[in-house]
């Protein structure tokens, strides 16, 4: 299990490559239990050469100062024996999360640094679901939630979707790949056990918790804190305010294409991930 500090629903903010200016490019979600994480990033409108459609879900592991992602899902891996491996020192600006690591590119590595802001109604309940082929993944923190299934090796597509629970229910806020909506939710907590049955899949519980329950909170939008709480800014010399402050996600934004772009590395099955 990693630190409670790093457990929650994070919002990228801010991002800078190779020492370049600061910006957000994309909206950025990443949804992390005690055991598994999942993640989505899609560009804004008109943006897409700045920042590729992206998922991938796995284990997260701490070794001060650094949080390593080990990725058993990916958008850019498609099958083979090897996982998908970052790892970004991390520190503190208030309560905004700086991560710097490297990403391969060609023959070298390029710097990056990405700021991620916590979003309101992340807490508890928290459960962590995996497919009984190790191929699919459903993280819930509180009100947000994002489910990923890679079925091409049997020929079928990689889907990917965010969801954020509202007073109606659990509603699709960002996806890849066709029909979003056919992708499991959150089961109800009178409907959670050991293993059960989704989607016509089997899936097991690797973590489950359990809070009263609250007013469903705001889907991902502005990355602002929650509310009552605000977080040191890094100062405007270091991240400049940009275009993720004032855009909200649109109520829906769906993809079925999926991106080119370099491959890293293929992985094996989440069933091999152990928490």
């Amino acid at each position: 299990m990693i630190p409670e500090r790093f457990r929650g629903v994070w919002q990228r903010v801010s991002l800078s490559v190779d020492g370049g200016a600061w910006c957000e490019p994309a909206q950025v979600v990443w949804v992390q239990t005690g055991a598994i994480f999942g993640d989505i990033r899609l560009p804004f409108d008109g943006r897409s050469d700045e920042h590729p459609e992206m998922s991938f879900a796995g284990t997260l592991t701490w070794s001060d100062p650094c949080l390593t992602w080990v990725h058993k899902l990916d958008l850019f891996d498609d099958g083979g024996s090897d996982d998908t491996v970052d790892t970004a020192s991390v520190s503190w600006h208030g309560d905004e999360l700086v991560c710097s690591g490297q990403f391969p590119r060609e023959s070298s590595t390029v710097p990056y640094t990405e700021v991620w802001r916590r979003l309101a109604g992340s807490h508890e309940p928290a459960l962590s679901l995996v497919r009984a082929d190790g191929h699919g993944v459903l993280v819930q923190v509180g009100d947000h939630a994002v489910t990923i299934a890679d079925d091409r090796l049997r020929g079928g597509d990689y889907r990917a979707c965010y969801r954020s629970r509202t007073a109606g229910g659990w509603a699709v806020a960002l996806s890849i790949g066709a029909r979003p909506d056919s992708l499991p939710a959150p089961p109800d907590v009178s409907d959670q056990c050991e293993a059960m049955v989704l989607d016509g899949r089997r899936w097991h519980v690797l973590e489950r918790s359990s809070s009263p329950a609250r007013t469903p909170a705001e889907p991902a939008s502005s990355g602002r804190p929650p509310a009552g709480r605000t977080p040191s800014p890094i100062t405007s010399s270091e991240r400049p305010a940009g275009r993720p402050s004032s855009e909200p996600v649109p109520a829906r934004r769906t993809s079925s294409e999926q991106p080119a772009g370099e491959r890293v590395s293929s992985r094996r099955s989440l069933a091999s991930a152990q928490p």
